[in-house]
């Protein structure tokens, strides 16, 4: 086996053992709904990606620019809290 493929063995490896924990210490996995800080508020999202130093997350509310595709908010796991589905189904009910 050549060095390259050793090299990217090992880093394939890497890349499934990838863990990040929330501001609490629960387990970020993909689809998990978050709530994170963007531009000095709150929004909640969805974890769409788990990347090696941060999480992908997409709003769960629709985004009012139509002359932009939204590609999501790269957030450090420190950054995000893990919501239940009981705390998703309150928001999605009382936005107007």
């Amino acid at each position: 086996m050549s060095l390259d493929q050793n090299q990217s063995r090992r880093h394939q490896v890497v890349e499934d053992n990838i863990q990040h924990r929330d501001k609490i210490g629960r387990i970020i996995e993909v689809d998990d709904c978050v709530a994170v800080s963007h531009n000095n508020s709150l929004i909640i999202g969805r974890v769409a990606k788990i990347n090696p130093k941060t999480v992908k997350v997409f709003p769960v509310d629709k985004i009012k620019s139509s002359w932009k595709k939204h590609t999501g908010y790269n957030k450090y796991s420190d950054d995000c809290v893990v919501l239940d589905g009981p705390d998703i189904t309150m928001y999605l009910l009382k936005k107007p």
